[in-house]
């Protein structure tokens, strides 16, 4: 796993995670100053469609909190649920935003003080853009019984 090498470049390593290329290359595509400068989510979801990827964003309860913005959110739960890679910007304890990779299963973070893998439920996650190639469609693992609460309620 590729780790971060400065404060501010998590979201660097965390794209080479995602996209199983090297740290170089990530910040090649997101330009040199961003190493010291830090990336946002729009910045990884403009970088995965100019890839061919066909990102889908959601925000988390951790948004509401993060942002102080009052909306509807998704569980965290669906990460899991959907079992499909994505990353993911979470909250730290100090109140910091921090990107990491959800490979379907488990959390992937780059930041130098964690080792090896982590669960959902060990982070405060603020949202995600799941990393779907162009033709794919994100639908839920064999068998699960989830539902989007959108259609649950007839709201489509």
């Amino acid at each position: 796993m590729i780790k971060q090498r400065t404060p501010f470049d998590c979201g660097i390593a965390t794209l080479a995670n995602a996209l199983c290329i090297t740290y170089e290359q990530s910040l090649d595509l997101y330009g040199q100053d961003k190493q010291h400068n830090g990336v946002t989510i729009q910045n990884t979801a403009s970088i995965l469609f100019s890839l061919g990827y066909a990102p889908v964003y959601t925000a988390f309860p951790g948004f509401v909190k993060a942002s102080g913005i009052s909306m509807s959110t998704a569980s965290p739960d669906v990460l899991e649920t959907l079992g499909h890679p994505a990353i993911l910007q979470v909250l730290t304890p100090s109140g910091v935003i921090h990107q990491v990779f959800f490979d379907g299963k488990n959390i992937l973070d780059p930041a130098p003080s964690v080792d090896g893998l982590r669960s959902v439920s060990e982070y405060v996650c603020v949202d995600a853009v799941f990393v779907i190639k162009q033709g794919q469609a994100l639908v839920r693992k064999q068998g699960s019984s989830f539902v989007p609460r959108v259609v649950r309620e007839g709201a489509l």
